[in-house]
C-alpha cells in the first residue's frame, strides 16, 4: 500500500546440513496495513521473488 512503512528484516541461517535457510519477517503499523497488503497480490511477488533467487543460484553453483 503506497505511503505505508513496513519494517523488514531477512535473516540467513546456516542449519549445518549445506543449505541456507532464509528468515523474512514484515512488521507493518496495524492489521489493516497488513491485510491491505495481502490483499494487493504482495504474496504472489514475493514467490516469484525467491523463484528467480532459486533460479540464480542454481546457475551458480
Amino acid at each position: 500500500m503506497p505511503g505505508h512503512v513496513i519494517i523488514e528484516t531477512t535473516e540467513f541461517v546456516d542449519p549445518g546440513d549445506g543449505r541456507t535457510k532464509i528468515i523474512a519477517r514484515s512488521l507493518f503499523h496495524t492489521t489493516q496495513e497488513r491485510d491491505g497488503m495481502l490483499a494487493s497480490g504482495m504474496e504472489g511477488g514475493v514467490n516469484e521473488s525467491y523463484a528467480a533467487l532459486d533460479r540464480l543460484l542454481e546457475k551458480s553453483n
